[in-house]
């Protein structure tokens, strides 16, 4: 009953993209960037851009495609949209020519200050997270609220009540019995422009006293033949961000290691267990530590995140300051309720409702008792009560080489699915 809805679709699946377009019909499709990723399917960046360009396939006659005027890849997106005969584009950024441009920031350790024209309008605004990314989302989001005909002055002093997700530049200040230390969790996903935004949010930190810049790097997957060398180039920006030690996980890693000082090198290990254990050793009052990984391998930094957490003080004055968001790495934590599930709220379909609008054939008992209360693609994000949709060929995320086993094995998670 929403008279709004924000969908995020990605494109780690080639034949996914155009299919999920054509279902969802977007008035306004956004792309957000265009940066190294997934290229082992799309093998360059102008792949990477062709691909997000099949978004506007699926956009409804009138909608509007929103770019980012400060991409390389902003000329190619445009002549895409054109192509499809969209007449409705804006772009953002801090380019001269962007439809909604950033004119000045002030970025902190805890948000930023924006000012910014949208189309000649005059805005400002502040957000609570901090990083150049964020400031480009907001300005993307107040692209989107004007053309769907939104008071963008009113959207924009809103922003600055937006809280941020689990996993994404999520902060958590752990209190010890000598102080506290301060944990950046960004692990949801991975790539090199992330890695390189996470690192500057962490540059913008400050320490306590004695503590250091300390940083969790996760390989990143589905790089291609270039992935040792792409992940080498990040070497830079773990300077740029005085990183004072450094641990990782995955073989790819290695070339950013060797191009980095031997002294702010911590433990590399083989797998998510043992890193947690080199870090929660290390770790101490006043840092203040990034974790940042690739979600195709939650396993790799989920027991680290798990591990700091647990550091926590014990007794009734020291708490963790931390947001109910679920710890990553306990399956029945990652699967929080969906929206509605046990709160007296309708579901979408009912398990009947779904056979009858697929034509499909049900697998397993109680049909009529199945509710669905939410949508989901992905099983690294699957919550109780969600209906899954995936394909035959459709990477889960999870150690399976079919996905259908991986749905067999995980019927106690109490997951609707439907399997195409």
């Amino acid at each position: 009953d929403a008279a709004y809805g924000v969908y995020e679709f990605c494109v780690d699946a080639p034949s996914v993209t155009l299919p999920k377009a054509m279902i969802a019909r977007p008035d306004v499709a956004i792309v957000t960037t265009v940066e190294h990723d997934h290229l082992m399917f799309y093998k360059t960046l102008e792949g990477v851009a062709d691909q997000k360009s099949l978004l506007f396939n699926g956009l409804v006659p009138g909608g509007t495609v929103i770019l980012n005027r400060d991409n390389a890849l902003f000329d190619r997106l445009l002549a895409a949209a054109k192509a499809k005969g969209v007449r409705s584009i804006m772009s953002f950024g801090t380019h001269a020519e962007a439809d909604v441009r950033a004119t000045a920031f002030d970025m902190s350790d805890d948000g930023s200050r924006v000012k910014a024209l949208v189309h000649g309008v005059a805005v400002e605004y502040q957000l609570k997270q901090p990083g150049r990314h964020m400031i480009m989302n907001s300005l993307a989001v107040l692209a989107a609220v004007e053309a769907v005909g939104g008071d963008v002055v009113r959207a924009a002093a809103d922003l600055g009540d937006y809280a941020g997700l689990a996993q994404r530049v999520e902060r958590h200040r752990v209190e010890v019995e000598d102080g506290h230390f301060d944990i950046i969790d960004d692990s949801f996903s991975a790539n090199p422009a992330s890695i390189r935004a996470g690192l500057d949010v962490l540059s913008l930190q400050r320490p306590g006293a004695g503590g250091r810049r300390l940083a969790v790097l996760g390989e990143i997957k589905e790089l291609g033949k270039d992935s040792p060398a792409i992940h080498a180039a990040l070497s830079d920006s773990v300077m740029a961000a005085k990183v004072e030690r450094l641990f990782t996980i995955g073989d790819d890693m290695l070339p950013m290691r060797d191009k980095l000082p031997k002294q702010i090198l911590g433990a590399h290990c083989a797998s998510g267990v043992e890193l947690s254990t080199a870090v929660a050793a290390e770790i101490r009052a006043g840092d203040v530590i990034l974790v940042k990984g690739s979600r195709r391998t939650p396993e790799n930094t989920a027991p680290t995140i798990k591990a700091l957490l647990a550091k926590a003080a014990k007794g009734p004055k020291k708490k963790v300051d931390r947001t109910d968001a679920a710890v990553p790495g306990d399956r029945k934590d990652v699967l929080p309720p969906a929206a509605g599930a046990g709160r007296n709220l309708p579901p979408i379909w009912s398990g009947a409702e779904l056979v009858r609008a697929t034509g499909g054939t049900w697998l397993g008992a109680g049909k009529e008792a199945v509710k669905a209360y939410g949508v989901c693609f992905y099983f690294s994000q699957v919550r109780k009560g969600d209906l899954f949709i995936t394909t035959s060929r459709q990477n889960w995320g999870c150690a399976y080489q079919d996905n259908h086993d991986c749905l067999k094995d995980q019927q106690g998670l109490q997951i609707n699915a439907i399997y195409l």
